[in-house]
């Protein structure tokens, strides 16, 4: 029997770009068992345009942020798969027939992942991402399926995270010895974003600390190093350097010979020089 898919996208005041996710999911080679739009509280008229869609499955909840809005979509999915799409990216036709396929191909693996072509914000050049059996590639929304019940059973997206996300939800695949079958193909079309201002960067930064001190006992010093570094980075452009300097200066210990965290971190002690080279967001910006 075929594979059904349930295409949950959730959306919030994204009524300028949701119709192209939308069409993008429906004229799909291999065609969704259905589609979930799941409205995290829009006020834009996002509800009319959906009502354009009548064979669209639409639900709607106060503002609690994607994790919840994904998780509220995939508790009503009536498919066996569930794949998650952002609602200002888009997918190419061959999306879930590859997925379909990879899904014949290995009949006993839970949780597939491909890759994506990413488009440059401002120039619109693009470049490709492929996974590999060997590589880490980030698990964006749109570049992975996964079972149900497996989602379930890990709990769905944890609802305090508001990034790293679908990493975070990967960690737990991989604490189970979940396998992780790759597929090397782009089919997701992923738009960069420059969502930096204070709030977000914020929010980024209370996410990272949540999955580090959740995973702490996991997490290999590579990716601990990354998070700190990130964290580090972003009070940097938020003027915050007492604790960029704090996260830095964990980043370079954990890996001491990269000498990338340690310039990062020499430049937190220098406000003067770190306001030059990464200049303070504006809340206004987020």
């Amino acid at each position: 029997m075929d594979p059904r898919f349930s295409v949950i996208i959730p959306s919030y005041n994204r009524a300028g770009t949701i119709g192209r996710a939308i069409e993008a999911a429906k004229h799909q080679s291999f065609p969704p068992y259905e589609i979930i739009i799941a409205d995290d509280g829009s006020t834009d008229g996002t509800s009319n345009l959906i009502s354009s869609y009548p064979s669209i499955v639409y639900l709607f909840q106060e503002n609690k942020g994607v994790t919840s809005a994904r998780n509220l979509g995939a508790s009503v999915a009536k498919g066996k798969w569930l794949v998650f799409l952002d609602s200002d990216d888009t997918v190419k036709e061959s999306w879930l027939m590859n997925f379909k396929n990879a899904i014949r191909g290995f009949p006993g693996c839970q949780v597939f992942q491909m890759g994506y072509e990413l488009i440059f914000a401002g120039s619109g050049k693009n470049k490709v991402f492929l996974p590999s059996q060997s590589k880490y590639l980030p698990p964006l929304t749109g570049t992975f399926a996964i079972k149900k019940d497996l989602f379930f059973s890990l709990g769905g997206y944890d609802e305090a995270l508001r990034f790293g996300e679908n990493s975070e939800l990967f960690f737990r695949l991989e604490k189970m010895n979940e396998s992780i079958q790759k597929i090397e193909t782009a089919d997701l079309i992923y738009q960069e974003s420059h969502d930096g201002g204070s709030k977000n960067l914020r929010n980024m930064n209370d996410s990272i600390r949540h999955t580090l001190v959740k995973h702490q006992d996991y997490l290999s010093p590579k990716v601990k190093r990354l998070y700190h570094q990130i964290a580090g980075v972003n009070y940097l452009r938020l003027g915050d350097y007492r604790q960029a300097s704090q996260d830095l200066r964990k980043a370079f210990l954990l890996q001491p010979w990269k000498l990338d965290t340690l310039v990062r971190w020499g430049i937190s002690k220098f406000p003067f020089l770190a306001k030059k080279i990464y200049p303070i967001k504006s809340s206004l910006n987020g």
